[in-house]
């Protein structure tokens, strides 16, 4: 069976938060990326397993959405919220009724 990693994005205009959760709810990593398009695909292509991303609607979102297309499985855009509720998504996703 193919695992699939849950990562939630806090995204700022200089660096970019994310929380890596496994299908099991253990965390895997957190970290944080710089703000740009060679970092940011630099980190997508690194990723070993297929993920499923959730980020805020912010002025920033467009480009970080564009920039990680083609690596993810499916990347949610919660309606309002904080980069702050999308990493607990993440850290929370199997407790999610």
């Amino acid at each position: 069976m193919n695992e699939i990693d849950y990562i939630g994005f806090d995204i700022h205009k200089k660096t970019i938060s994310y929380c890596v959760k496994q299908s099991d709810g253990k965390i895997l990593e957190e970290e944080v990326v710089a703000a740009n398009r060679p970092a940011l695909e630099e980190w997508a292509e690194k990723r070993e397993r297929g993920w499923i991303g959730a980020m805020e609607a912010t002025l920033f979102t467009g480009w970080v959405y564009d920039t990680l297309k083609p690596y993810v499985l499916l990347t949610l855009l919660p309606l309002g919220g904080t980069g702050d509720l999308c990493l607990s998504l993440t850290r929370t996703y199997h407790e999610c009724p």
